[in-house]
């Protein structure tokens, strides 16, 4: 047996280890009850923002003629802002819609809903291509479109990375999998952040500024700095900084 399906059973028996035993509420301290509640307010609340950024998006681009364009700012914005976000919250202790669930039930989730974010974010890239093509116009000459291609070339590769981490381990027989495992958290925190970015510069486009108020662009901006603070401060923390803690002390 290799080192990687070694490494690989360890995290796995890791994983089943905490899901059997999993803290009751009985077994928590008052402080303890207070952080629990606080954290899954917290969660509720990305819910409910992410439902308000879709539910406004989504009248905005219905709003007014229904053309191939309107489908572009409706497709990246339910695949980034919906299903990548939802897919990253999976692994959140205190996710709402997945809190109870064993890990390999989560991480079921989490690659589900990437995949359904990868569909929606590569039709809304096409369109829009195909839109700037049908109407003889230049491709990312606006800081919007460039961090466009940006945010899906790297949410692709992370994509592809677990895919293959996943599906085609002979590979990758030279790199451990807690690497991969690293790699694809840097990647994904790194895809998600210039996602949010390019949703930024969106809010601040001509197509946005022709259709909505300075207060919807406010409370969009807003609203989208929140959601990224509260999605990636625990995967950075915990997932990315901890693991790479562990292994710096391992050199000493």
């Amino acid at each position: 047996m290799s080192s990687y399906d070694i490494e690989e059973q360890e995290l796995q028996s890791c994983s089943a280890e905490s899901d059997r035993y999993q803290i009751t509420d009985e077994a928590l301290t008052h402080g303890e009850k207070i952080f629990k509640w606080i954290m899954l307010l917290l969660n509720f609340l990305n819910y409910i923002t992410i439902f308000c950024i879709w539910i406004y998006i989504t009248i905005l681009c219905f709003s007014n003629d229904i053309v191939l364009f309107t489908f572009h700012p409706f497709c990246m914005t339910t695949g980034f802002v919906g299903f990548a976000t939802m897919g990253i919250l999976a692994h959140n202790k205190y996710n709402i819609l997945t809190r109870n669930r064993p890990h390999k039930s989560r991480f079921d989730f989490h690659w589900k809903m990437q995949l359904c974010a990868m569909i929606l974010l590569t039709l809304g890239f096409t369109i829009i291509l195909v839109n700037k093509s049908l109407h003889g116009k230049s491709h990312f000459t606006s800081y919007h479109g460039i961090f466009g291609l940006l945010a899906y070339i790297l949410m692709l590769l992370t994509f592809l990375l677990s895919f293959f981490t996943l599906k085609v381990k002979i590979l990758f027989k030279t790199i451990t999998k807690r690497c991969l495992y690293l790699m694809h958290v840097t990647l994904a925190i790194v895809s998600y952040i210039t996602g949010v970015i390019d949703l930024l510069l969106g809010v601040f486009s001509g197509w946005f500024e022709k259709n909505a108020s300075t207060t919807a662009q406010v409370c969009c901006t807003l609203l989208m700095l929140t959601l990224v603070i509260n999605v990636l401060w625990i995967p950075i923390s915990r997932r990315l900084i901890k693991p790479l803690k562990a292994k710096a002390y391992s050199y000493f």
